[in-house]
């Protein structure tokens, strides 16, 4: 699996330090360069940039805000079929979606276009607007093993994972903190379920760097058992 850097932002305003989250983890990784100033064309680099890195070889992304994920989960869509995402997230990111997607409508803007099987784990937030959709599309809540494990079966999975899905006690450098989040232990054990061989894309979003430095180490030191533990399983 290929480790990249792809520091996205949209998300109105809110998101601008998430871009060097990657080099703290991973001082040397590869990187996608995209244009901040144009959020249409940042878009379409990380759709072709991620279609093209795709054709050799599985994925895991470091972000970058979770505007990133609608690119990626295009270009996923267009190389794999028998898809299902597999999201870990605080919120539901499926607010009535924008002509270019930010990190709070990204999902709704991918299964508007594509309506594929989805399972969110650690949510906890759902807003008015998003709770007709859920229903609509049919997306599982905070799913049980056994779920996770019928879910999964003969599919090509995208995991897509926001830090803010972990409890603030270990996770505190994000944007949006949700308390009652999932513990380190439970989010291994989730992990562990899902079939490596299975796994064609992994992104990791929402970590930002403005926050005081033992916070924003202890959401490192997160990350790295959370990346450590896709490896592993």
């Amino acid at each position: 699996m290929k480790f990249i850097k792809i520091p996205g932002i949209n998300g109105l305003g809110h998101t601008s330090s998430v871009k060097d989250t990657a080099s703290l983890l991973f001082p040397n990784i590869e990187e996608i360069k995209i244009n901040y100033h144009n959020i249409q064309e940042q878009k379409e680099q990380i759709y072709n940039e991620t279609k093209k890195l795709l054709d050799n070889e599985n994925l895991f992304i470091i972000g970058g805000d979770h505007s990133i994920s609608y690119p990626i989960g295009l270009a996923f869509l267009e190389k794999h079929n028998n898809p299902g995402l597999i999201i870990f997230d605080a919120h539901a990111d499926c607010m009535p979606p924008l002509t270019e997607p930010t990190h709070e409508e990204w999902l709704s803007a991918l299964l508007t276009r594509n309506d594929i099987p989805v399972i969110i784990i650690g949510l906890r937030k759902i807003e008015n607007q998003e709770k007709e959709f859920i229903e609509k599309h049919n997306i599982l809540i905070n799913p049980s093993i056994k779920e996770i494990k019928e879910f999964c079966k003969d599919k090509n999975i995208y995991v897509s994972f926001d830090i803010d899905s972990l409890d603030p006690s270990i996770a505190p450098a994000t944007y949006y903190l949700e308390k009652d989040g999932l513990t380190m232990e439970q989010a291994k054990n989730y992990i562990k379920e899902i079939p490596k061989s299975q796994i064609k894309i992994i992104d990791l979003v929402e970590i930002h760097t403005n926050y005081p430095k033992q916070e924003l180490q202890t959401t490192l030191d997160s990350a790295k058992e959370i990346i450590q533990a896709f490896k592993q399983q």
